[in-house]
């Protein structure tokens, strides 16, 4: 349960630096420009609650690249704990999206 919490911070830390690196990249007083591997999206990991839903509504959408990766063990390394999640990933528009069911 404590992914969850910590998601929506996580998450609001990486569009600030997201955005502050694309801010950086295109100030005009730059003198070097980025290298192209900075200027896009390879992939991105969504922790979600139902993966069978997410992978439903995005083939509503049309987004027929989806594959279901099935289950994987996970051990917590603070509580030495395994816990079971289930996975999926997609092409979506040439970005990788990969989705985790905790």
């Amino acid at each position: 349960m404590k992914v969850y919490k910590a998601f929506p911070l996580c998450f609001v830390y990486f569009l600030i630096v997201s955005i502050s690196s694309i801010l950086i990249a295109q100030a005009p007083l730059q003198t070097t420009q980025s290298p192209d591997y900075f200027k896009q999206v390879d992939q991105t990991v969504w922790i979600i609650k139902d993966l069978n839903q997410v992978v439903d509504k995005w083939k509503q959408l049309g987004f027929d690249q989806v594959k279901e990766l099935g289950t994987v063990e996970a051990l917590m390394k603070k509580s030495g704990k395994k816990i079971t999640l289930k996975m999926a990933q997609a092409n979506l528009g040439g970005a990788i999206i990969s989705w985790i069911n905790p």
